[in-house]
């Protein structure tokens, strides 16, 4: 204890000898070393004495240096790595001054879209994963319709160099994809023409693209394709060929290109699929039969560039429901609207000269149709069967109606015939039953209407055979001086007729099928009986034929089932091939004539029912000879002897 009492001392008096500066005493010099410690950022310097005694003294304080601050740099996140937020540390101790923190993962940001020539895909902005990596999907246009890329040229298509060697041309197809398209170049050489026949009757493919390099597309070039639904014709095409794409039943739409002037004949014809169609203002004359039998077409818009519809240019177009002609066209092909069913309406432009040949025949639905007033002829059978029509007005510029124009139009019950109207088909209105007002320009020098039956002011031929179905007796006017072809046909009332002397001709058919017409009375005037003019009238009993009649035309009493006698004068020279074929009842034959003048007459074929009849020959007085004779009593009746 005493002991290290003295030490605690002898500390305190060093400390005190060096704090005032006693370093010459002895007591201090009694040291084995000296040991300097550096101040750190936090503690301070000093220097410690040890004594030789074992005694150690610490003095000479230092202040703390202080740390020396570095940052440590934020870390931003991935879509795959956490990030860190901005700290700092301190680059002599390493003591952290402001701790980072973990920042999470960020989700991936799928905004860039990429493809290749097979496939698109999804990429992410931030770290480059790709995601929903998919093939092409093909539009009408011939690129992805998810990322625009245009698709890459069907494999098998074959090419050749064109002769002058300035441009490729697609000559066939040996490959087996079903969607084709068609490359813009080949050889460094321009694709401009796909050649005829290039796909014909190619069963497969369901889808053509056809660039904007081609400019023509040849003759049948997709022609039977019956798998193809869609085509996409390039802006560059010019001409479409004939029959391009002639029975591609299952095309349903078409685009045709602003570039097109000219669709050649058939060139849709028969696309039975096809609904609708709009014809660019390009397109000056749409061909023969462009759009025949597509019978689901239900509308068309026709530019004001057509100056002409080609013949059949839609017929059969059996759904087509309305069509507006413009202005600019000029004439309307034969058939080119026949069997429209289900047109209802027609406008035709006054620009229009002429209709054509069955233009609007069979249009079962058409109610109206308006005729401008610049057509001068209207077709034979131009509205045949438009069964719904009720009236129509003929305008002054037409000068002719075509054969049964209007035949069959039963519904029709009003007809009014412009100024310059001079000639009247025959049958231009035959079987118009319903038919009970025609009303003739009173400026029209050439035909009048009298009981709803034209015949013409000069008195030369009775042309209307709309006789109206319920009429049972008719007399025809004295001027008259034939009888045209058809005249009477189908008057299945006609009971009795009075030809009168001025008839000159009775014409083919002229009563054909009048099956309650029981006798007639064929004047002297008369020169000839035309071809089936009574053929089927099967209630005649007896016919009375003139004495100027030269020739009894083939089938003229035909099917006469009920014809029991006929008058045949001596002047008749040729009886026409089965013209009293199916008469079974013919008994009587009265021949003005003799034996041997009717040996000399030329009896056609299949007439046994006539060469087989009881045959009298003409006697003026009673003859004293045996023999089959007759002759007229007091009263004008045919009698035996």
């Amino acid at each position: 204890m005493r002991k290290r009492f003295l030490k605690a001392c002898m500390a305190v008096l060093c400390g005190a000898l060096v704090a005032f500066g006693l370093a010459g005493c002895n007591l201090l010099q009694d040291f084995s070393e000296t040991i300097v410690t550096a101040p750190t950022c936090t503690e301070k310097g000093y220097t410690t004495q040890v004594f030789s005694w074992g005694y150690t003294y610490d003095h000479s304080y230092v202040d703390p240096i202080g740390h020396n601050e570095v940052v440590d740099e934020a870390v931003a996140p991935t879509c795959t790595q956490t990030g860190l937020t901005e700290g700092k540390h301190c680059s002599v101790c390493n003591t952290v001054i402001v701790a980072q923190e973990i920042v999470g993962v960020i989700p991936h940001e799928y905004t860039k879209l990429k493809y290749d020539e097979k496939n698109h895909w999804l990429e992410c902005e931030i770290c480059d994963n790709i995601k929903e990596k998919a093939e092409h999907i093909e539009d009408e246009n011939g690129k992805c319709s998810v990322c625009g890329q245009v698709v890459a040229t069907t494999e098998g298509v074959e090419y050749d160099i064109s002769v002058d060697g300035t441009y490729a041309e697609v000559i066939g197809y040996l490959g087996t994809a079903t969607k084709v398209r068609i490359a813009d170049s080949y050889n460094g050489l321009p694709v401009r023409v796909i050649y005829e026949k290039a796909f014909y009757n190619n069963d497969q493919i369901i889808s053509v693209i056809i660039p904007d390099s081609v400019t023509s597309i040849g003759d049948y070039a997709f022609s039977g394709c019956t798998s193809l639904t869609s085509v996409v014709i390039g802006d560059s095409v010019t001409s479409i060929g004939v029959f391009a794409f002639y029975d591609c039943y299952s095309l349903t739409s078409v685009v045709i290109p602003d570039s097109v002037t000219s669709i050649g004949s058939g060139a849709f014809s028969r696309c039975k699929s096809l609904t609708s169609v709009v014809i660019p203002d390009s397109v000056t004359s749409i061909g023969d039969g462009a759009f025949s039998g597509c019978k689901s077409l239900t509308s068309v818009v026709i530019p004001d560039s057509v100056t002409s519809i080609g013949d059949d240019a839609f017929s059969g177009c059996k759904s087509l429901t309305s069509v507006v002609i413009p202005d600019s066209v000029t004439s309307i092909g034969d058939k080119a609207f026949y069997i429209c069913y289900s047109l209802t309406s027609v406008v035709i432009p006054d620009s229009v000269t002429s209709i054509g040949y069955c233009a609007f025949a069979n249009c079962e639905s058409l109610t109206s149709v308006v005729i401008g007033d610049s057509v001068t002829s209207i077709g034979d059978r131009a509205f045949a069967n438009c069964y719904s029509l009720t009236s129509v007005v003929i305008p002054d510029s037409v000068t002719s109606i075509g054969d049964s124009a209007f035949a069959d139009c039963d519904s029709l019950t009003s007809v009014v015939i412009g100024d310059s109207v001079t000639s009247i088909g025959d049958g231009a209105f035959y079987g118009c039953y319903s038919l009970t007002n025609i009303t003739v320009s009173e400026n029209n020098t050439a035909y009048k209407d009298i009981e709803g039956n034209l015949y013409s002011k000069d008195g030369t031929r009775l042309v209307q055979y709309a006789i109206r179905k319920t009429a049972t007796e008719f007399v025809i006017p004295d001027s008259v001086t034939s009888i045209g072809d058809g005249a009477f046909d189908g008057c299945y009332s006609l009971r009795s007729v009075v030809i009168p002397d001025s008839v000159t001709s009775i014409g083919y058919r002229a009563f054909y099928y009048c099956s309650r017409l029981r006798s007639v009375v064929i004047p002297d005037s008369v020169t000839s009986i035309g071809n089936s003019a009574f053929d089927g009238c099967s209630g005649l009993t007896s016919v009375v034929i003139g004495g100027s009649v030269t020739s009894i035309g083939g089938y003229a009493f035909c099917d006469c089932d009920s014809l029991t006698s006929v008058v045949i004068p001596d002047s008749v020279t040729s009886i026409g091939y089965r013209a009293f074929s199916g008469g079974y009842n013919l008994t009587s034959v009265f021949y003005n004539g003799t034996e041997s003048e009717w040996k000399k007459i030329s009896i056609g074929d299949y007439n046994t029912n006539l060469t087989n009849a009881t045959r009298y020959y003409y006697s003026e007085m009673q003859p004293t000879e045996a023999g089959n004779y007759w002759h007229y009593n007091e009263n004008g009746e045919v009698v035996a002897w």
